[in-house]
């Protein structure tokens, strides 16, 4: 149980069942769940596997019914020509921008330093420019901690220091 606790603390929601635990959990104990994914069994505590079940599930019927979104490609190319030509080259993120601009829901996600805070910031910076940022209820920045939470948000201010309509949005 300590296994899971730390992990949970650090912000996993589950751990690999080790060996030495398969004789117990094979008796069921309350409040913890074995579950299998990729040949591997993965032990959670019970509310946090309902949790993650529900947000699958929740997820799945998002990306099912995601409606696309028309955006000006020309303008989008422009936009962001003007953002690189103020900060660094972008080639390395354009494809996940455009990817992000023509749907609803996108899920962008990375180790850390991988550039997600970055792309936030410019797809909003994006929206802005075509007239087009959805109001701050309509957009959610969600993190596995809630440290990198913290972190997330005030990196995402911090990037839009610059634009004085979403500087003042409440992230």
């Amino acid at each position: 149980m300590n296994s899971i606790w730390e992990a949970t603390q650090e912000g996993s929601l589950c751990v690999p069942v080790k060996q030495e635990w398969k004789k117990i959990l094979k008796i069921k104990l309350p409040g913890l769940v074995v579950d299998r994914f990729e040949n591997t069994e993965w032990v959670y505590f019970e509310k946090t596997y309902r949790s993650k079940i529900e947000l699958e599930r929740l997820l799945k019927e998002r990306i099912e019914n995601d409606v696309s979104v028309n955006v000006d490609t020309d303008r989008v190319e422009k936009i962001l020509k003007d953002l690189e030509s103020k900060s660094f080259s972008l080639k390395k993120i354009k494809k996940t921008i455009f990817s992000c601009l023509n749907s609803s829901f996108q899920i962008i996600s990375g180790g850390p330093g991988t550039g997600e805070t970055t792309i936030v910031a410019f797809l909003l910076q994006i929206l802005n420019e075509l007239k087009q940022l959805p109001s701050p209820e309509k957009i959610a920045l969600v993190a596995p901690t809630g440290r990198a939470a913290q972190r997330l948000t005030e990196s995402v201010q911090e990037n839009l220091k610059k634009s004085p309509r979403l500087s003042k949005m409440d992230f």
